[in-house]
């Protein structure tokens, strides 16, 4: 299939981006894609893309709670890192299971409960709904 021979390259490219890129950007809607249409078959990559999120929503929520006002520059990684955790989990179903419980997203689920952004609140309680 196409995109799975896309996978490698498209994961070079992910490596090759730091956390605060904004062209990673670009690469979690790839991803995304590529996860929604060939749902299991990401299982290879998807640690490797889950623990990045989890990395990224980490360093978010330090700078959020150094300055609310990083809400508003670091909204996107935000948005980004829970929607492909979301396509990783619908994709992988129980075979994601392994990945969330060796991680730390429920803890830091609950952090991002205690800023009153509604759109931080709204993909929270979606991340849980997927969970």
């Amino acid at each position: 299939m196409i995109l799975e021979t896309l996978l490698p390259l498209l994961n070079k490219k992910w490596e090759q981006f730091g956390d605060n890129n904004r062209s990673l950007l670009i690469l979690f809607e790839c991803f995304e894609s590529v996860v929604f249409a060939i749902k299991d078959g990401i299982e290879p990559y998807a640690k490797n893309i889950f623990d990045r999120c989890i990395k990224i929503l980490t360093n978010v929520l330090n700078k959020i709670k150094t300055d609310y006002e990083n809400v508003y520059t670091e909204i996107d990684f935000y948005i980004r890192s829970m929607d492909l955790i979301s396509s990783i989990l619908s994709a992988l179903e129980i075979k994601a299971q392994p990945i969330v419980f060796q991680s730390n997203l429920i803890s830091i689920l609950r952090e991002f409960l205690e800023f009153r952004d509604l759109c931080i609140k709204q993909y929270v309680f979606s991340m849980i709904g997927d969970l």
